[in-house]
């Protein structure tokens, strides 16, 4: 059984988890369509005067724009969300602790109750230069980088444990 890591999570901690790059899949990749399509909806809408005819380089400056425009919206609804995201997933800093007892993981999860981790529940383990991360279905154990005395330690962690839960699927 490894040392108990007590620690603070905060909305800093939330968004790190939140903002990781996932696979769009489903309805998510479908509204990622229908939010670029409407640049050409809009596009079509605006008058002739200010877009040009079809085909000539004004009109290719102006479907560039608006598709420019629907990318920001976009990245800034993205952003938006996120950020309410975190304070729905941790509404306040909250205190946490960390164990590895060996056949399993022990600690804080964002909504404050304790989870228990053995291999077989853990989905993804994600290591970033600024935390560690065992997500599971529904739930996620987030352990920032300051829990560690030593980049390597955050580090030995992951790979001791990726290379259970690798065991597992052979």
């Amino acid at each position: 059984m490894g040392p108990r890591y007590e620690f603070t999570l905060t909305r800093v901690d939330a968004l790190a988890w939140l903002s990781l790059k996932r696979e769009v899949i489903g309805w998510r990749k479908w509204a990622y369509i229908m939010w670029f399509a409407s640049a050409g909806i809009a596009l079509s809408l605006l008058p002739e005067a200010w877009v040009g005819a079809q085909g000539d380089q004004k009109h290719w400056i102006a479907f560039a724009l608006t598709f420019a425009v629907q990318f920001v919206l976009l990245m800034g609804f993205l952003a938006v969300k996120r950020h309410w995201e975190a304070d729905r997933l941790l509404p306040t800093s909250r205190p946490a602790w960390f164990q590895d007892r060996g056949d399993h993981l022990s600690g804080t999860a964002p909504d404050g109750s304790t989870l228990n981790l053995p291999p077989e529940m853990i989905g993804q383990i994600v290591e970033t230069p600024k935390h560690l991360f065992f997500s599971t279905r529904g739930s996620v154990l987030i352990l920032p980088a300051s829990v560690f005395r030593r980049e390597q330690d955050k580090h030995s962690l992951a790979v001791r444990w990726l290379k259970k839960v690798e065991a597992l699927e052979v």
